[in-house]
C-alpha cells in the first residue's frame, strides 16, 4: 500500500462485516446499534469495520470476516454463469476485497477459485475492448469494470493508441542515433587508416 495513494486509501477504507470473537473493552462506541450504551462490544458483536482494520483484527483472531453483499453466493453464481456480462459498477474493489477474505479465511478455497476464473473471464474482454475501442467514448463500457480492471483497461487502449500511430508512421526512415552515428564514423576512420 502507498501510503499517499487515493486509491489504496479508498479500497482500505470499504467497510466489511465482522462478528467479534471475544469481548472488546471500551469499543461499545463501534457499534451503532449498541442500546445498552454499554463502553464495551460483547463478544458476537456483529459489526461493520474498514478493511485495513478488519484484516488485523481477523489475523490476530479478534473478529472474523463475513461475507459482503459483494462476494455473495448469489453474485458468485452470477459470475460463475458468465463474468464478461456482470457489471462491476457497484463492486469497484471486488477483486481487493475478495483477496483480503482469502487471507482472513473467509470461505477461503471457492472464493479463490471464483476471483480467479471471474479475472479470466473478464481479461479477454478487457483486452478486445482495449484493441478494438477506437474513436468512440470508452466511458460507458470503463463503468462496468472494476478499479484494476478499468486501469488495465486504459493501459491497454493507450498502449494499442501508441501501436497504431508507431505503425502509421513507418514509411518514414529511421534516423540512427548519435552514437551509432559517431560510432560509424570512428569504423570508417580506422578503416581508412588500415588502407
Amino acid at each position: 500500500m502507498d501510503y499517499y495513494d487515493i486509491d489504496d486509501i479508498l479500497r482500505t477504507e470499504e467497510l466489511l462485516p465482522v462478528t467479534f470473537t471475544h469481548g472488546a473493552e471500551g469499543m461499545g462506541w463501534l457499534d451503532p446499534n449498541n442500546r445498552t450504551e454499554s463502553p464495551d462490544l460483547a463478544p458476537d458483536a456483529k459489526i461493520l469495520l474498514p478493511a485495513w482494520l478488519a484484516e488485523q483484527l481477523a489475523l490476530k483472531r479478534n473478529v472474523t470476516v463475513r461475507i459482503p453483499k459483494s462476494h455473495s453466493n448469489q453474485t458468485r453464481n452470477e459470475l460463475k454463469a458468465d463474468p464478461s456480462v456482470f457489471s462491476m459498477r457497484a463492486h469497484p474493489y471486488f477483486y481487493d476485497i475478495g483477496l483480503l477474505l482469502v487471507r482472513t479465511g473467509a470461505d477461503a478455497n471457492e472464493l479463490h477459485q471464483v476471483i480467479k476464473q471471474t479475472f479470466r473471464g473478464r481479461f479477454e474482454m478487457i483486452l478486445d475492448n482495449a484493441q478494438n475501442w477506437r474513436g468512440e467514448d470508452h466511458v460507458p463500457f470503463t463503468e462496468t469494470l472494476t478499479d484494476n480492471e478499468s486501469r488495465l483497461f486504459m493501459l491497454g487502449y493507450r498502449s494499442t493508441g501508441d501501436f497504431d500511430k508507431w505503425r502509421r508512421h513507418k514509411e518514414e526512415p529511421l534516423e540512427p542515433s548519435a552514437t551509432i552515428l559517431a560510432l560509424n564514423s570512428y569504423v570508417n576512420a580506422k578503416k581508412r587508416k588500415r588502407d
